[in-house]
């Protein structure tokens, strides 16, 4: 629930403030602790690029609230501006490919603290005078921390973002019979930095054509046969296995991008639109075709942002 408030003097806001009121009546012990971590880490991040700026938290004792008192964000979330197809779409590439900008340039920050925010998605991203911030800090966790939540079994907080890294995870988890080791061997390498990144790349997807990959419904049906969505129908929609996730990879992100490659010079604007795109996508998920190809990073992943919004 946010309310939105007007300037106020005895917390010295120069500008409109937006209160996140969490309830406390009937919060499991879980739900506490989500409330006293996002505080938490809105204080970590506060006054970083990229990150809606914090100012205080405040407890209602008449309704048992909890108050998290944040910047006003005026152009609302992103959500709301990639499932208006029309007006997404009469936005110039390169505006689109600035916002996404900032997006990166947050995930760098929180990065940089050592934070891995976990529910990274258009729903998360606020749009403040034409500028893109993150927010909703949750589900976050400090990098090395043990993986709880969604991830632990194998998904993103909002399952149709799950990376191919936790769809590995999944498959090994609940393999029979179980080998503990391959597990073990799993988590050592496994850098949880790449579930935000992943999360960028189909975020991209989004601000190109509003759109979701295939692939992304795929992965809603894997959660709800997971018990991670409940009441939903899975009928139709066949769970993805890490395998076919690889496949949809390369036939929707890879084989596009390196058919727009080979065309070079003679691409159309809207042809370059597309590889601009989806280069950058394929770099955030670190399946990039081409060379340097190096393991992404946020901060890698803002700098490219930001050149393919200076080209675009």
């Amino acid at each position: 629930m946010q309310a939105i408030l007007q300037p106020d003097k005895t917390l010295a806001l120069k500008e409109e403030a937006a209160v996140y009121l969490q309830p406390l009546a009937g919060a499991s012990d879980a739900e506490k602790q989500e409330i006293v971590k996002e505080i938490e880490v809105f204080k970590k991040l506060n006054g970083m690029n990229g990150i809606v700026n914090y100012y205080t938290v405040r407890q209602d004792v008449s309704s048992d609230n909890v108050g998290i008192m944040v910047e006003f964000c005026d152009g609302g979330d992103l959500e709301n501006l990639v499932s208006n197809k029309k007006k997404l779409l009469s936005m110039p590439l390169k505006q689109r490919l600035q916002l996404f900008a900032d997006i990166c340039e947050g995930v760098k920050s929180m990065h940089e603290k050592g934070i891995v925010h976990l529910d990274l998605k258009p729903g998360n991203c606020l749009i403040k005078k034409g500028r893109a911030k993150i927010t909703d800090f949750g589900t976050a966790s400090e990098k090395g921390q043990k993986l709880s939540g969604a991830p632990s079994k194998g998904f993103h907080s909002t399952p149709i973002f799950t990376s191919h890294e936790l769809v590995v995870y999944r498959e090994l988890c609940n393999a029979k019979p179980y080998n503990a080791e391959k597990v073990r061997a799993f988590l050592e390498k496994f850098d949880p930095f790449t579930i935000d990144l992943s999360a960028l790349g189909d975020i991209l997807k989004f601000l190109y054509d509003g759109k979701p990959f295939t692939y992304m419904e795929r992965l809603d049906a894997s959660a709800a046969k997971a018990g991670l969505k409940l009441g939903m129908k899975i009928a139709d929609v066949k769970e993805i296995s890490a395998k076919e996730y690889g496949e949809q990879l390369e036939r929707e992100i890879i084989k596009p991008l390196r058919d727009l490659d080979a065309i070079g010079k003679r691409r159309t604007p809207q042809q370059n639109a597309q590889y601009r795109s989806y280069l950058l996508i394929a770099q955030a998920k670190g399946i990039s075709p081409f060379p340097p190809k190096e393991l992404p990073s946020a901060a890698s992943m803002f700098h490219l942002a930001q050149a393919a919004a200076a080209e675009a």
